[in-house]
């Protein structure tokens, strides 16, 4: 329906456009049915996502704003990362609980690894470590070589239409960071 109405509008941007096939999203509970009353709306995913980090993060020492900038932030990279992380042509299988878990293969473990490491540049900043390639260590870390890969993963990825390359990618660095 959208490619029609793209060459309806300008047959040029249509022709660039390539749809990439999904099954349903289905819950992990089982499939959305509007006859039996479980179908579930996309903004009622993040609403209830973003209660449920707001949940978890209440007794966190933030401001009542940056509370609600979190969760709204957490919650809607929990749901793309729920969806982007499975891989093309099958169902989307959906569990709620997993994807706004703070360990593991989720949206938010990836929002928490980003700020560790960005907690550790502002704590050298603070301490006057020279962030660069003067210091190298003799050896060569597991993080070293999955951050060299990066540009790799992204264009098979690219070149495949596939995001869940990237998502195991990126899960699997934040692991590996974590245990460094």
């Amino acid at each position: 329906v959208v490619r029609q109405v793209l060459m309806l509008i300008d047959d040029g941007i249509a022709s660039r456009m390539k749809h990439i096939v999904h099954g349903m999203m289905r819950l992990s509970s089982g499939k959305m049915s509007s006859r039996k009353g479980n179908v579930i709306t996309g903004e009622s995913l993040i609403e209830d996502s973003r209660a449920e980090i707001a949940e978890k993060i209440k007794d966190r020492d933030f401001t009542d704003e940056e509370k609600k900038q979190i969760a709204s932030d957490v919650g809607v990279a929990a749901l793309k990362y729920s969806i982007l992380k499975q891989s093309i042509g099958g169902d989307i299988i959906y569990d709620f609980e997993k994807s706004i878990s703070f360990e593991g293969d989720s949206g938010p473990y990836l929002q928490y690894s980003y700020a560790r490491a960005k907690s550790v540049l502002r704590n050298a900043e603070k301490e006057n470590i020279e962030v660069g390639l003067n210091n190298l260590p003799n050896e060569v870390s597991e993080t070293e070589k999955l951050l060299y890969r990066f540009p790799e993963v992204v264009l098979y990825s690219a070149e495949k239409f596939e995001s869940h390359h990237i998502a195991n990618y990126l899960v699997e660095l934040a692991r590996v960071y974590n245990s460094f």
